[in-house]
Parts: C-alpha cells; sequence; structure tokens
C-alpha cells in the first residue's frame, strides 16, 4: 500500500548517535552484571540465591517499563523523559552502592525500571527511521562494543580498587551520561512513511509454541550468565577468569553478529541454527560442569556469546514462519525479556548451585530446540511466505 510521504525533517548524525547512545546507556548493566553480582556474592552482600533475584527484578522491570512505555507513552517529550530516567537510573545506581540483600534487589529493580525507559527511547527512535534493520544492526553492534570497552576498563582498573561500588558509580555515571544525550537527541519522533502494518491481537497455537523457543533460549542464557562467577568458583578458578570471560562473551556477540550480517543472512534457514548453535551451547554447558580450566572457561564462554548472537536473528523468521500475521515477531521482545528475568529466577530457588543451574539451562535449550524442530516438521509451506534472516 502506497504512503505519503513523510515531512518529518531526518535527524542530523548527532541526534542519531546520541538517540543510540542512550539505549547503550540503559544495556550496560546486562553486561557488567556476572562482574558486579560476583563481587557482591564474594563480599557477603548476596547469597548465592539472591544473585538471581537481583537480576530478575532488573531485568523484569526493564522490560515492563520499556513495553509499558512503548504502549502508553507518546513519542514525544522525549529530552524531558530521557533526562527524568537518567537521572533517576543515576539515584538507583548511587543508592546501590552502600546497599546490600533485600535492600540491594529493590534498588535494581528501580534501577531497571530507568534503564527500560532509557531503552524505550533508543527502540522508538530506530522503529521511526525509513530504514530500521540498519539502524537496529548498528545498535547492537555499538552496543556491545561499548559494553566490551567499559566491562575491559571497569574490570580492571574500577572493580580491583573501589570493589562493587565503583562499579555501581561507574553505571550511574553512564546513566548521568544519557541525561546529557538525551538534551541532543529529538524530542519528538515520527513514524517513517513506510511502516509497517502488523496485525494486532494474540497469535496462534503455532505462534505460542515460537515465543516459547525465544523465552526457553533466553532464559538458559540468562541463567548461566548471571552464575558465571559461582560457576568459576565450583570450578575453582581465578576471580579474573570471569572477567575475561565476559569480554570474551561481548567479543564473541560481535564476530556473531557480523557473521549472521555478512555470510548467513538468507542462506541458512532457523531449524539448521537452532540445531548447531543449540548443540554448541550444550556442550559448553556440559563443559563447565566438568569443570574447565580457565582458558577453556572463557573460550566457552566466548562460544556461548557467538552463538547467542548468531541465533537471535533467527527468532524473526521463525516467528513469521510460524504466524505469518505477525502477532508472535511483535510479541518476541516481549518473551525474550521475560526469559531474561525468568531464566535467574529460576535459578534463584535452586539456590544458586551451580551443577543445578547448568543442568536447568540444558533443559531450557533442549526445550528451546525441540519447539523450534516442531514448527519446522509441522510447517505447511501455504501457511506463511519465505522469510529469511
Amino acid at each position: 500500500m502506497a504512503h505519503p510521504p513523510s515531512t518529518a525533517a531526518a535527524p542530523s548524525r548527532g541526534q542519531v548517535i546520541a538517540s543510540l547512545g542512550i539505549g547503550s546507556a540503559g544495556l550496560l548493566i546486562t553486561a557488567l552484571s556476572p562482574i558486579l553480582l560476583g563481587l557482591l556474592f564474594h563480599a557477603g552482600r548476596l547469597t548465592a540465591g539472591e544473585i538471581g533475584l537481583v537480576a530478575t527484578a532488573e531485568l523484569l522491570a526493564m522490560g515492563l517499563a520499556c513495553g509499558v512505555a512503548g504502549a502508553v507513552l507518546p513519542a514525544e517529550g522525549m529530552r524531558r523523559i530521557g533526562v527524568a530516567a537518567g537521572l533517576v537510573g543515576l539515584a538507583f545506581d548511587l543508592a546501590s552502592a552502600g546497599a546490600s540483600h533485600a535492600a540491594l534487589i529493590a534498588l535494581r529493580g528501580g534501577a531497571g525500571a530507568a534503564e527500560g525507559l532509557l531503552l524505550w527511547i533508543t527502540v522508538a527512535f530506530i522503529a521511526r527511521q525509513p530504514l530500521p534493520e540498519r539502524l537496529a544492526a548498528v545498535f547492537l553492534t555499538t552496543s556491545v562494543m561499548s559494553a566490551w570497552a567499559v566491562t575491559a576498563l571497569a574490570g580492571a582498573l574500577v572493580a580491583p580498587r573501589w570493589g562493587p561500588a565503583g562499579l555501581f558509580v561507574t553505571v550511574g555515571v553512564t546513566a548521568g551520561l544519557a541525561a546529557l544525550a538525551s538534551l541532543v537527541a529529538p524530542d519528538r519522533l515520527e513514524r517513517a512513511a513506510d511502516a509497517a502494518e502488523l496485525a494486532a491481537g494474540l497469535p496462534p497455537r503455532r505462534g505460542w509454541v515460537a515465543l516459547v523457543a525465544m523465552f526457553a533460549y533466553t532464559a538458559a542464557g540468562s541463567a548461566v550468565f548471571v552464575y558465571l562467577d559461582p560457576i568459576a568458583q565450583a570450578a575453582r578458578l581465578a576471580p579474573g577468569a570471569v572477567s575475561l570471560a565476559v569480554q570474551a562473551n561481548l567479543a564473541g556477540q560481535i564476530g556473531g553478529g557480523l557473521l549472521v550480517s555478512t555470510a548467513l543472512a538468507g542462506r541458512v534457514r532457523y531449524p539448521v541454527i537452532f540445531g548447531a548453535v543449540g548443540a554448541a551451547v550444550v556442550a559448553v554447558y556440559l563443559a563447565y560442569l566438568a569443570g574447565p580450566s580457565a582458558l577453556g572457561f572463557i573460550l566457552g564462554t566466548g562460544l556461548t556469546g557467538f552463538a547467542g548472537m548468531v541465533l537471535t536473528p533467527f527468532f524473526v523468521p521463525m516467528a513469521m514462519a510460524a504466524d505469518p500475521m505477525g502477532r508472535a515477531a511483535v510479541m518476541g521482545s516481549g518473551a525474550q525479556v521475560l526469559g531474561g528475568a525468568g531464566g535467574p529466577f529460576v535459578a534463584a530457588m535452586v539456590a544458586g548451585q551451580p551443577s543445578q543451574v547448568l543442568m536447568i539451562s540444558i533443559g531450557w535449550v533442549a526445550l528451546s530446540v525441540g519447539a523450534a524442530g516442531w514448527l519446522a516438521a509441522t510447517h505447511r509451506p501455504a501457511e506463511s511466505p519465505a522469510v529469511h534472516v
């Protein structure tokens, strides 16, 4: 269907950079969490079970804030929203520096809500651009690269001297920078003239199966990632191995994203990717159970980052094949956020025991691969168009 041309002025390069930087600040905590939660655990400020509860509170609040903002907030007054969210996030981060146990869980929930609003600003900006998929790829790559740089510097310079309090201050500084960047970002967003129109309502049964596959895989990765420190401790590895493993994971994500965008896009279908990634991730988790060397732990964690970034873009074609009307695809980000919160929550229910966390996560991966395999095996060509990444 033809659309009238948009009369909105194109954002300047500075506005694009500022808008993407705001969301990157909101996502930084997801990269720092294994190092930060491990330090809090060793300092006696969190129990093993509370590690999962902190991660759950922050991720769940982030996802809910981002989703609710997208449903109820107009795409105007963005500067005011960004400044407020950045300053609120800064306040919660500074308060978290000296908190522990239940208070810390509550504070990280508040911080997650502020981070979710920062992320929403970027998502809303990307969705309204003429080529949102290209800008989304840029955002993903730059977010991972910036998180990699910050975790490397924080792990080497901040954590050894100032511990978890210093890391919370680091996260708070990035929230403050997001508030400043909001002053440069566009204050009102216009929808792109050629924006896709998808059906409203709930998906059919196959669409729900696709959402289960997304939820389960994200739950597995999130649970293992936030419990990296106890897993390393169970293998009697030096504390520095966790910091290096997180950096390897981020490097793997960059490599996986580049592979999808250059070599795999449009050439490989989602069942093959699900099978290959599932086998690789389960192999790494089994190696963790066996007690890896420091090098094996670091390389394995890097492989899971690479595999996850290869798989995630294929969630969209799987969802579109399951529900061609796009309802499952629209709900996909919510399923992933809930999986990111649900994985650590279930892990916390077993008191964060590394072996049990890994076994449950292997079960999550098996469920994800099984759901994707069922969709592929029961696929009927008439149900959906050929959709590729």
